[in-house]
């Protein structure tokens, strides 16, 4: 125990015990002193009573009572009342420290352990914060898609002079099938009610990248029933860029309203390179998507592209003029890639 404090319970114990017996004790004894020293001196009289103290008791006396009666005074204004028991309880005395916040333990992640990468920008693994896709502009999306997307033209010639007698144009876009690379474009584009098949369709690609196929060689096919068809590539290193294949779109995904763009060679459409035309998903049919977007005669076989999830939604196939503006269809995906 430390000398101050054992000093404060000392000091504190003798004026607890004081300050409740001097009345008892050192009262009476004062006054008896007080008395006697009067009566001794009191005009000479004769002595009443043979004082029990001298004068000496009387001073002593007093500087004692004096002295606790000060320590009774001084435990009553700092209000330090013991409870009653065997156990006098001082409480410590405070010393001045600087305050500062509770300081919550934290558990070390090891350097190892962290992500790397940042999970605002992109996805990271074992990170606990999920990043949120960001829906690309079209811009970025007609320069993604438009190395994909050839112009077809196809020849009708006469099977004498082999000159050509019909030509027809359209669009298409590039996929890489089981069974090598083809062009999906609409059957339109290679049928004509008049003449039947062409002798010859080549794609002409953005980058002046050209492929012939011919229909004697059985690289042409088209469908039934729905407006689609194929031209099959020859096998040819620059293809090789394809091997990716593009997204295809989930039926469950697309919503109406949703946002896409169409891109092809219309006959109206830039002199120079591919034309997008942008819309909206209007409505949505078992085999169709019905939208906004420009289909015009050039442009149906190439790609509508949904832009926020950046997938293949199908054939730009054809359009409906009514009284204010035409209405496009897009024949779905899943007819042409299953």
């Amino acid at each position: 125990m430390k000398h101050k404090e054992l000093l404060v319970r000392v000091f504190a114990f003798t004026g607890h015990i004081w300050k409740r017996i001097w009345v008892v004790v050192i009262l009476p004894i004062w006054l008896r002193a007080f008395c006697v020293y009067k009566l001794e001196n009191k005009d000479n009289k004769k002595e009443i009573e043979k004082p029990f103290y001298k004068r000496e008791a009387f001073v002593v006396s007093t500087i004692v009572f004096s002295i606790f009666m000060l320590v009774g005074i001084i435990q009553l204004s700092n209000n330090t009342e013991t409870p009653s028991g065997s156990e006098i309880i001082i409480p410590p005395t405070p010393t001045p420290t600087q305050q500062t916040l509770p300081v919550t333990p934290t558990k070390k992640i090891p350097f190892a352990d962290l992500p790397k990468c940042d999970p605002a920008i992109e996805h990271c693994a074992n990170s606990p914060v999920q990043s949120i896709p960001q829906e690309k502009s079209i811009a970025d999306v007609v320069t993604e898609w438009t190395p994909r997307v050839p112009l077809v033209v196809c020849m009708w010639r006469n099977p004498n002079t082999g000159q050509s007698i019909q030509i027809g144009r359209g669009s298409g876009t590039i996929y890489n099938f089981i069974d090598g690379f083809k062009v999906i474009t609409n059957r339109h584009v290679l049928v004509s009610e008049q003449y039947g098949a062409p002798n010859d369709c080549t794609a002409i690609f953005p980058q002046n990248k050209d492929f012939t196929v011919y229909f004697k060689d059985r690289s042409m096919q088209a469908g039934t029933l729905e407006d689609y068809g194929y031209l099959k590539l020859p096998n040819d290193p620059d293809l090789s860029k394809f091997n990716n294949n593009l997204k295809v779109c989930s039926s469950n995904s697309v919503n109406i309203g949703d946002k896409l763009v169409v891109l092809g060679y219309p006959v109206i459409g830039g002199n120079y390179g591919i034309t997008a035309t942008e819309g909206i998903i209007s409505a949505i049919e078992p085999d169709y998507y019905v939208t906004g977007a420009k289909i015009d005669h050039g442009n149906s076989g190439g790609a509508a592209i949904l832009i926020k999830d950046n997938c293949y939604l199908g054939i730009p196939s054809s359009s409906k003029v009514g009284e204010i503006e035409s209405m496009g269809r897009i024949l779905k995906a899943s007819f042409v890639i299953n």
